[in-house]
């Protein structure tokens, strides 16, 4: 079930689209078991790996997450900020987004950061394989629907 985020004319599901832009040869959604820890049960909204580990249909195999993104709601802000932020760079998540619709900002982390970025103006992501970024402004993830 999606909860609706009046104040920034969008719902959580259309952000999750718009950031599904990423390229298709990279994209995927998973829920499940922490590939690296079965006892913790994580659920990003965007989970990106790499496409070999994807074709084998067992998600216990994706082992090395290049990207996470979450979309904060009311319900969800202190998880995804504290706990599963903690969780995905310890675990070595290169990269976690948390997508803030009230502030109208994602904030960029990696596992070396004691304070994230904060980006308004431009989001890149340029995973090692990729020949060339990928880019986003975050003012379209916030559009009115």
């Amino acid at each position: 079930m999606w909860e609706m985020r009046q104040s920034c004319g969008a719902c959580v599901e259309d952000i999750i689209l718009r950031v599904w832009r990423l390229p298709s040869t990279t994209r995927r959604t998973w829920c499940g078991p922490c590939p690296w820890d079965p006892d913790v049960l994580l659920s990003p909204d965007i989970f990106v790996v790499p496409l070999e580990q994807v074709r084998t249909l067992d998600w216990s195999l994706t082992l090395d997450p290049l990207l996470v993104a979450e979309i904060l709601s009311p319900s969800s802000a202190r998880h995804d900020r504290f706990t599963k932020r903690r969780r995905y760079l310890e675990a070595g998540v290169p990269l976690y987004w948390i997508v803030d619709p009230d502030e109208h900002r994602v904030e960029v982390w990696k596992p070396t950061d004691s304070f994230p970025t904060l980006e308004r103006e431009r989001l890149v992501w340029q995973p090692a394989e990729a020949n060339e970024p990928f880019t986003m402004r975050p003012e379209e993830l916030f559009r009115p629907v």
